[in-house]
């Protein structure tokens, strides 16, 4: 009998401990962070937080129409996730041709990886290009390196071109 009411204790201990650990994982004060660091807001969905920035700078037309850049899905997107000891990206950026090799050396230098980069659309003006990333890391590192490349772009810098070394 009263190694049934300490294995019942345990239980009950484990039930109530695992309850305080999700409820302190499900704090909203990584999201408000993370919207201090980006000066935007950062949505709460789940156990994700979600920064979401429309490209406002970009006026675009397809096939003679105007086409909003919002209802294009054209914006800076990354979701951060806390996974044990540590936090994972995934994110898309709506880039112009001249800002995407920009964007990949800072991603790069901050550790966070390219893992595509494609056209959602055709006959588009300007021609607009989807790099998706994804990383792990410390939190306010990734934010830091992903401000950092959204500050490469503005749509007015020249091509980004790297000279080859000539052969010896």
């Amino acid at each position: 009998m009263k190694k049934c009411r300490l294995i019942f204790s345990i239980l009950i201990l484990l039930g109530v401990l695992s309850i305080n650990i999700a409820g302190d994982a499900a704090a909203p004060d990584g999201c408000e962070k993370l919207g201090q660091i980006f000066k935007t807001q950062v949505k709460k969905q789940g156990d994700i937080c979600r920064l979401s920035i429309p490209r406002k700078d970009i006026s675009l037309v397809r096939n003679g129409q105007k086409i909003e850049a919002e209802a294009a899905g054209l914006g800076f997107m990354v979701n951060f996730e806390q996974v044990g000891n540590t936090t994972a990206i995934t994110g898309e950026f709506a880039l112009l041709g001249n800002e995407v090799n920009h964007v990949i050396d800072a991603l790069r230098k901050g550790g966070i990886n390219i893992s595509a980069i494609h056209n959602h659309m055709i006959g588009e003006t300007p021609k607009i290009y989807f790099l998706h990333m994804q990383g792990t890391g410390d939190p306010v590192k990734l934010a830091k390196t992903i401000k950092a490349s959204i500050a490469t772009t503005n749509g007015d810098k020249p091509m980004h071109v790297v000279p080859l070394k000539e052969n010896q």
